[in-house]
């Protein structure tokens, strides 16, 4: 393999990792917000074929001042239909809990947490645990290796620890809890419930009925146990308990900090220090005189002088045709408005640079004309292998060896260690706020995508826009967050702050790939004269180029080349109409037209765009290769309007 195709292999790489890391974080933000919006219930008002029924469901729940409540469930399922494996249980940990308060409905997020998860059928079903990050759900299920027969009953039991999140309300705490989610597309037989309080409520109520009623249950109660029982509850039907409490009642839940979030976190530290130290020993900065050039500074081509102002790309080709002609070895002859014939006048003299003799021998390969029609794939191919090497050679004159080799070993290191922070802030995410192994093929799913999308997006970003969209990234990623943090009434010190903290520690080491190595002496001064002779093209006076044009009548035009690899074409062709000059004698029309500016911008639009489109078929092949009531301290609830509950099924 040349190295030619090796340094583009290595470019393309470059965009690819970056494009990567782009496509991973909307991804990741996607897996981060959807909880807010999802919604895992069915409406009552859709047709359900019931698959299965229930009875004797039991529910025990205790709950102490650490909003822990520990539950145990234990039902019968008689299965309706034929083919089903797996008897189901869904519980929300992500959701929304619904208070009226002074006769307005308050809406709260909460992000709880499920943990120490058990169950056990009577015919040793296999427990299995499904996490939905997309509707914020827990799926419990009894997974049989044989089908239930039609007609077939079998009993349940299962228990888990439900912690509810920090209570949040203001002037006053309260449990806010589904008992039976309404979830359920099943009617459910029979069932009852025991829960048992902290002592001190001050007000409890059960609720029953579809999401929203405010049917009160009318329940027992044996000191702070309550117990209630329900003969049928109809499919999409709950039962919801609230009691309310002082303020300040309940335990502040101490955070649960996630070692991987310490470690994410030193490591991001340690890598910004790491950035800083590279920048001041190694990167370069703007401190350098910028003399006043009115021409190209000696030796200077236009692929040359891009590459030593920022950076080399194909702009530089067209920049190139138009310099051979003004230098007086080709000729460029208009046919129409989208049509141009190159004709050779001379050879190169032998003082002409490696990349200019590279342009004009792919343009005529050996013959003596040429068309845009011949700007094909071999021709962009054979240009960019000589931009590559252009670059590779001013980096070579601009920064001095050991200098580049302490910048780039020192910024993969910082790299490197941003990258383990990164994954050790996700991993601390997924094992903080999740609560099944499935999570994991979730992950890699999510990488496997992010990787195809950076290989594609890798090869189609241009040089100079890929970091515009990783900033842009981001940002997204960082108001999500803080967005997303809000709404969930998530404090400082919770891993969520901690976790976005991580992630914004470990993207800040990767301003290092917008850095540059710091120039030598000779460079600092040839980078500032082509500067300065960017600014004279930029803000210099109609009379001044006149003045040039007087002394040397194809100065406007050797300058052209100049102008437009430093992105100013429209400011120099501007100053055209102003001008008293002779037209080049390297350029005509079939019809004889007088030159104007139309002509040598659409000369430089038609060889830029016949370039890209082969560079892009290029590319191609590579690859190819409700309200409720109000009233009594803390307001109201609803059936339904808590935290918790879920429903059942099979499937």
């Amino acid at each position: 393999m040349t190295k030619d195709k090796v340094a583009t292999i290595k470019s393309i790489l470059l965009k690819s990792v970056i494009a990567t890391l782009s496509a991973a974080l909307i991804v990741f933000i996607t897996l981060c917000l959807t909880p807010i919006f999802g919604n895992g219930s069915q409406s009552a008002d859709e047709p359900v074929i019931a698959a299965a029924r229930m009875e004797n469901l039991n529910i025990v729940a205790n709950i102490d001042k650490n909003r822990d409540i520990e539950i145990t469930e234990t039902f019968s399922m008689t299965f309706l239909k034929s083919g089903l494996t797996e008897a189901i249980r869904y519980v929300p940990y992500a959701g929304f809990e619904y208070r009226s308060l002074d006769g307005e409905v308050e809406t709260k997020a909460t992000y709880n947490h499920i943990t120490n998860i058990e169950g056990s059928g009577e015919h040793n079903e296999k427990l299995k645990i499904y996490l939905d990050e997309m509707t914020g759900y827990i799926t419990i299920g009894f997974k049989s290796g044989t089908y239930f027969e039609q007609g077939e009953t079998r009993n349940y039991t299962i228990s888990y620890t439900y912690q509810l999140a920090n209570d949040t309300n203001e002037g006053f705490d309260d449990i806010y809890f589904n008992i039976v989610g309404t979830d359920s597309d099943i009617e459910i037989d029979n069932v009852s419930f025991t829960v048992t309080l902290p002592d001190g409520a001050k007000n409890i109520r059960v609720y029953t009925g579809e999401n929203g009623s405010t049917d009160e249950l009318t329940t027992t109660s044996v000191g702070e146990t309550i117990m209630g029982s329900v003969l049928v509850l109809p499919a999409h039907h709950g039962i919801t308990i609230r009691a309310v409490y002082e303020d300040g009642f309940f335990s502040v839940r101490a955070v649960r900090v996630n070692g991987f979030f310490i470690v994410g976190i030193v490591v991001a530290v340690l890598s910004i220090l790491l950035t800083i130290l590279c920048w001041r020993l190694f990167a370069h900065n703007d401190k350098y005189p910028r003399p006043v050039e009115v021409t190209a500074p000696d030796g200077v081509t236009p692929m040359m002088a891009e590459g030593i102002f920022k950076k080399i790309t194909n702009k530089s080709i067209p920049a190139t045709v138009v310099y051979l002609a003004s230098q007086g070895f080709i000729k460029i002859i208009q046919h129409d408005e989208d049509s141009f014939e190159f004709q050779k006048l001379r050879e190169l003299d032998a003082q002409q640079s490696q990349e200019v003799r590279t342009v004009f021998d792919a343009m005529f390969k050996g013959a003596n004309a040429a068309t845009t029609n011949d700007f094909n794939e071999d021709f962009v191919a054979k240009c960019v292998s000589a931009r590559i090497l252009k670059q590779k050679q001013v980096n070579n004159q601009l920064v001095d060896k050991s200098v580049r080799s302490g910048f780039n070993g020192l910024r993969v290191v910082t790299l490197l260690l941003a990258l383990v922070s990164l994954v050790a802030t996700f991993v601390g995410y997924f094992n903080t706020f999740t609560n099944s192994g499935s999570v994991f093929i979730l992950f890699y799913a999510f990488l496997v995508f992010a990787a195809l999308a950076g290989i594609v997006l890798g090869g189609i970003f241009s040089e100079d826009k890929w970091p515009l969209i990783l900033v842009l990234c981001y940002v997204v990623f960082l108001v999500s967050r803080i967005y997303f943090s809000k709404v969930w009434n998530i404090t400082i010190l919770d891993p969520y702050y901690l976790g976005m903290i991580g992630i914004i520690l470990a993207f800040i080491p990767y301003i290092s790939l917008l850095m540059k190595p710091r120039l030598n002496r000779e460079g600092e001064q040839l980078k500032g004269r082509v500067e300065g002779f960017r600014e004279f093209i930029e803000k210099c006076e109609v009379s001044q180029i006149q003045h040039f044009c007087n002394e040397n009548p194809n100065y406007f035009f050797d300058v052209l080349p100049y102008a437009y690899v430093f992105g100013l074409t429209d400011v120099w062709m501007d100053k055209l109409s102003k001008l008293t000059l002779k037209y080049p004698d390297w350029i005509e029309t079939d019809d004889g037209a007088i030159m104007n500016g139309i002509i040598f911008s659409s000369i430089m639009h038609n060889v830029y765009s016949s370039t890209r489109s082969a560079y892009s078929k290029s590319a191609a092949k590579f690859y190819a290769n409700s309200s409720g009531e109000s009233g009594g301290f803390g307001g109201g609830g609803f059936s339904g309007g808590g935290s918790g509950g879920g429903g059942f099924g099979a499937r």
